[in-house]
């Protein structure tokens, strides 16, 4: 499937990030935003879902700093920055058990 993520249009490829984020595959996501990222360059909304998808899957620290490369653009700042929030909250439960 992400054969064909990295060929489809922008719009083919968020709907799929937005149905694996929805299920839980969360390194789908990676995997998907990282290939359309790699091939296009850093579309805000795939930086975003890159930097979710990390988070969700424990690489808090390459979520933040994906988070940081896009807190600045104008149409994900809002998003990015509750993400960073997230994300730092995250990192200050890593390695506790509830």
């Amino acid at each position: 499937m992400i054969r064909s993520a990295v060929s489809s249009q922008p719009s083919d490829l968020q709907a799929q990030v937005n149905y694996h984020a929805r299920k839980g595959y969360f390194q789908h996501v990676i995997d998907e935003c990282e290939l359309y990222t790699k091939k296009f360059g850093d579309d805000p909304i795939f930086v975003f879902w890159l930097a979710f998808g990390h988070v969700m899957v424990g690489s808090v620290s390459e979520g933040i700093r994906c988070y940081s490369r896009i807190k600045e653009r104008r149409e994900i700042q809002i998003a990015a920055l509750a993400g960073l929030i997230h994300a730092q909250n995250q990192s200050g439960t890593e390695g506790t058990n509830h």
